[in-house]
């Protein structure tokens, strides 16, 4: 229950971020969305790997691409055609798509462009949410002949996806392009997948098994410091924009790492007041988070308070969510079962709570 709430309550707040409910120095509070999506990496590494190995004598391939193509790619075309379709009404016109652009959003390879140089291609309908879908799509992909490539040898994984994210991060900073800004950010996801081959070894995480993977995140962080000083010197710096803002996503990748293991140490004291209600949220969380963006844009023209714009969102966004999430997405998981069935492995009655799926 703990990682569906906190799933739930990054969503949630993600939609709220974008809203903008809170002006003046209030503001503040709802101003970390970036942050927010990098606890979905590091949910989304720690639960792959569960949902892979644990309580598995071995990696399933056919398993394991069944399930994540299911859950990400269905509801992200829908969320496609609804953004799309949502940009054309504000516009009141039918927009043209390239080719192009089309197809770098069905290859899940969309990003940004105007936060981050190197960009290939934008989110159709401008939905900007969805360019997170690009690296979870790529880390999946990677985690692939990571695991293989390499089986058996954790420290040998761990030291090569560093490796592989620092080279891509220096790259970057010289030559941006898109493969080596998503290459680079593996790190961030593959920090939950080493906090979770702990849990599933011992039962619990620990700074002691964790003092590597932190180690070696904090390196790559500090990479990203080189550009911030560079720029800094000219004054071209925003906290939104490159280069500042992949500083923050490292940044708030060792943050939460940290503040996982600390809190893990003392019982996750509070953690059922805290975060717990936003576990009611986690069924609906990723139809939520793709869908949210589009719809906020048919309401942004109107002269409402910021409150009630965020209450009319909800009021549309949060049923639209369900039924992609619990009407139509069940019946996916059952279409693609009878193309590829599932083999059933028990898992340890520990672990069940972290095998939901990402």
């Amino acid at each position: 229950m703990k990682l569906e709430a906190v799933r739930g309550f990054a969503a949630l707040y993600v939609v709220v971020h974008h809203a903008r409910p809170l002006t003046g120095s209030l503001a503040v509070v709802t101003s970390f969305g970036q942050e927010a999506v990098i606890l979905f990496f590091l949910l989304s590494g720690f639960v792959v790997y569960y949902s892979s190995f644990a309580g598995r004598s071995r990696f399933d391939l056919s398993r394991y691409l069944n399930h994540r193509f299911r859950r990400i790619y269905p509801l992200f075309l829908i969320a496609l055609a609804v953004s799309y379709l949502c940009s054309c009404l504000v516009r009141h016109a039918l927009l043209p798509v390239s080719g192009w652009q089309l197809a770098g959003n069905l290859a899940l390879l969309q990003d940004v462009a105007s936060l981050k140089p190197g960009v290939w291609v934008q989110p159709v309908g401008g939905d900007a949410p969805l360019w997170s879908l690009s690296y979870e799509w790529w880390f999946y992909v990677l985690f692939i002949p990571i695991s293989l490539g390499v089986a058996g040898r954790v420290d040998l994984q761990r030291y090569l996806v560093f490796i592989m994210s620092l080279a891509a991060a220096l790259v970057y900073q010289m030559v941006p392009n898109e493969p080596c800004l998503i290459l680079a950010y593996l790190v961030i996801w593959w920090t939950g997948v080493e906090f979770a081959r702990e849990y599933a070894r011992s039962g619990r995480v620990t700074f002691r098994g964790q003092l590597s993977t932190i180690a070696l995140l904090g390196a790559i962080a500090a990479t990203w410091a080189l550009p911030v000083v560079v720029r800094h010197g000219h004054g071209h710096l925003q906290p939104g924009v490159y280069p500042l803002l992949p500083l923050r996503h490292f940044g708030m990748a060792l943050t939460a790492a940290g503040a996982g293991v600390l809190w893990s140490r003392v019982r996750f004291v509070g953690f059922r007041f805290v975060l717990g209600p936003f576990a009611l949220v986690a069924p609906i969380s990723y139809g939520l988070y793709i869908i949210h963006y589009p719809i906020l844009t048919l309401l942004e023209p109107l002269t409402i308070l910021p409150a009630l714009r965020l209450a009319l969102l909800l009021a549309v966004a949060v049923p639209l969510a369900w039924v992609m999430e619990c009407c139509l997405q069940p019946r996916l998981n059952v279409f693609f079962d009878r193309l590829l069935p599932d083999p059933k492995t028990p898992v340890p009655a520990r672990l069940v709570e972290a095998t939901a799926e990402a």
